[in-house]
């Protein structure tokens, strides 16, 4: 048997990759075509671009489809709708920064969860210092919101967090446990001071709700230190209700002592 080439070896393969890649790109274009069709569609409703929720339900699937690609998957899934966005907003005449002005990107990497914990850090003292002291926040900043608590979540108890961003620039963060109890539990949902009056929490409201609607979930439920009154305001002034109180024992002679609260979606 004589002896191949390295070229002659690889040009059979080669050739499949060439007679893949042109059925990607003609399926591409096609899908480039529906997303032009969607802008028209959205131009006629007068909404925005961007949905968040619905990508990241396409992105959740691509993930569980691909197997052990699944995170180069999602890479090119996301650049591929951010392409289509772009398009979208070319033919809207919209300035994509004015109309996805606030945005939600699932953390999965760790340099994304070292960022949710960078962001909670300041907000939590500034928060939570004056109702219950630097030692009670120090304390639950280790079990809630470290490195190892948030990958402790994201492994182990069902959370899904999502980074927000204002501008291009990451603003905050939530936290959610979708199906818990029957609800969505919104576990954490935190803005940076300089973010702050900028619309984020009725933007985070509006995709959480999404969120619920595509898994069939009817009420979104939270928990409220009782005498963080600021945040029990916007939580009402969104449409939350309280259904009841109660009162935790997170370890070392700490307790959180809370309103739970509630929102039909």
């Amino acid at each position: 048997m004589e002896n191949k080439t390295f070229d002659e070896l690889l040009l059979p393969v080669r050739n499949d990759i060439d007679r893949i890649d042109k059925e990607l790109l003609k399926l591409f274009i096609e899908r480039m075509h529906c997303s032009e069709r969607v802008a028209e569609i959205k131009r006629g409703a007068g909404i925005p671009v961007l949905n968040a929720a619905r990508e990241q339900v396409i992105l959740d699937r691509v993930r569980g489809e691909a197997g052990e690609y699944g995170d180069s998957a999602v890479a090119l899934y996301s650049a591929i709708m951010a392409i289509s966005r772009a398009r979208q907003n070319a033919m809207l005449g919209g300035a994509p920064q004015a109309q996805e002005e606030i945005s939600f990107v699932p953390v999965q990497t760790e340099e994304q969860i070292a960022l949710v914990a960078q962001i909670a850090a300041p907000i939590w003292h500034e928060t939570y210092e004056p109702i219950i002291g630097p030692d009670a926040v120090a304390y639950m900043l280790d079990k809630f919101q470290s490195v190892p608590a948030i990958h402790r979540q994201l492994r182990e108890e069902n959370y899904v967090y999502f980074l927000i961003f204002a501008g291009g620039q990451p603003a905050g963060f939530t936290g959610l446990v979708p199906h818990k109890e029957g609800k969505m539990f919104l576990s954490k949902l935190y803005v940076q001071p300089k973010y702050r009056g900028r619309g984020i929490p009725r933007a985070a409201f509006r995709f959480i709700e999404t969120l619920c609607r595509i898994a069939g979930l009817r009420q979104i439920y939270l928990t409220v230190n009782k005498q963080n009154t600021h945040a029990i305001e916007v939580y009402k002034h969104h449409g939350f209700y309280e259904i009841d109180a109660v009162v935790s024992d997170i370890g070392c002679g700490y307790v959180m002592d809370d309103y739970i609260l509630q929102k039909d979606v």
